[in-house]
């Protein structure tokens, strides 16, 4: 059964629209239209991430998801990452992509360049949910940036750390946009 529940908010005059499909959370600027999708990460009848996504270490194939998104007026690049805020060590960096180009990864990105960045073991690389057994539910939260400048003209940005980054685009970021997953050791589809 598919549960939805949607969600409006204002914020400093910005309109959020967040829409809550099983377990997953879309959370969207409404005054801007940037929307931003992760496809077929999970099942769309129980929210459950599918295995092909999930670290091998718990079974996986640990495959970088689909992602698309609606082109940014003015971005020369676009960021995305993937956090697990719940780790039991404090947020753990899963993926760090630099793009160059608009509007996929993953099937059919025509026109388009990435590299990743380092992710929380220091590797240029995508790590799939991995929550450790017996930690409960954790949140699987995907970001995506749209920066007013090319990504490539910021020396040695690909050994950036996540806070780093943050630091270094904050004044850049023209939008963002994010999707949230679960994911419990062993509960995926």
């Amino acid at each position: 059964m598919l549960k939805l529940m949607k969600i409006v908010f204002i914020t400093k005059k910005i309109i959020f629209n967040f829409e809550k499909i099983n377990s997953i959370i879309y959370m969207n600027n409404i005054n801007n239209k940037f929307k931003f999708e992760v496809l077929d990460f999970s099942s769309k009848n129980t929210g459950k991430i599918k295995k092909k996504f999930i670290c091998t270490s718990h079974g996986g194939s640990n495959m970088c998801p689909t992602m698309k998104w609606t082109k940014v007026n003015d971005a020369k690049s676009y960021i995305i990452t993937m956090t697990d805020p719940d780790a039991p060590s404090g947020t753990f960096v899963h993926l760090i992509l630099f793009i160059k180009g608009c509007c996929q990864i993953g099937n059919s990105s025509n026109n388009i360049t990435f590299k990743f960045g380092k992710n929380h073991i220091g590797k240029n690389e995508y790590i799939g949910p991995c929550a450790p057994k017996g930690t409960g539910k954790h949140r699987y939260i995907f970001k995506i940036y749209a920066i007013d400048f090319d990504i490539e003209t910021l020396k040695g940005y690909l050994e950036f750390g996540e806070e780093t980054l943050k630091n270094k685009i904050k004044n850049n970021i023209i939008q963002t946009a994010k999707v949230e997953f679960l994911y419990e050791y062993g509960s995926y589809n």
